[in-house]
């Protein structure tokens, strides 16, 4: 779980690295991607997608700016680990066995 906390300074590097000033879907599908790299020790690739898109909605949500991931604070990492960990092993699941 540790590792998670990890992604986003991960993350907070790659949206530097865009110098881009709104999410767009460059900044979005880079954000899900480098999140899901991140992540493939701890997740299957499909509950860290789904997790890592729900990431992406909490970033969004916080701000119209992606370099806001850089001012997140572990109270945020907290959030969206409660928001989006659970529900991603879920909704994962769910579709697996829907398959």
């Amino acid at each position: 779980m540790q590792k998670l906390v990890g992604t986003f300074v991960i993350l907070i590097f790659s949206l530097l690295a865009c110098h881009t000033p709104t999410w767009t879907k460059t900044t979005e599908k880079e954000f899900v991607e480098n999140c899901v790299n991140s992540t493939a020790e701890d997740l299957e690739y499909d509950e860290a997608k789904l997790y890592c898109e729900c990431a992406l909605e909490y970033a969004k949500g916080k701000s119209s700016n992606p370099e806001v991931a850089r001012d997140m604070n572990e109270a945020d990492y907290q959030n969206i680990k409660e928001r989006c960990f659970d529900s991603a092993r879920e909704e994962a699941k769910k579709l697996r066995e829907g398959k």
